[in-house]
């Protein structure tokens, strides 16, 4: 599912958008002001600014969002366990966490201003 949930909004005449998904010329884009570009990965989000927008809008800010966990290694001291009785008395383990990734996923973008 795309596009702009319009629950309980005012209607505003000059407030407008679209959730056109696909290609739009040049003139169709510069009727926006802002545009909304998501894509599953960052790569492919940079490439797609760049093909299809970039002539019209520039960059004003990107959000990051989940892409993976990873399990991470504590760099300080390990863990020293002396639990009486188990075996494990004077054995020295590392300590493992998991760190979240996260990674740009949508790009707002700004008309450009005619000089």
């Amino acid at each position: 599912m795309s596009g702009v949930s319009r629950f309980l909004h005012l209607y505003d005449p000059q407030w407008k958008y679209d959730k056109t998904e696909g290609e739009l010329s040049s003139a169709e884009l510069q009727r926006f002001d802002y545009l909304l570009v998501g894509s599953g990965s960052e790569k492919e989000l940079r490439a797609m600014v760049e093909r299809n927008f970039s002539s019209t809008h520039e960059m004003h800010f990107g959000v990051d969002g989940f892409y993976r966990v990873e399990w991470a290694r504590w760099k300080g001291n390990w863990v020293r366990l002396d639990w009486l009785g188990s075996g494990w008395k004077g054995k020295e383990l590392p300590v493992h966490y998991p760190r979240l990734t996260f990674q740009r996923k949508v790009v707002v973008m700004k008309r450009r201003v005619e000089e």
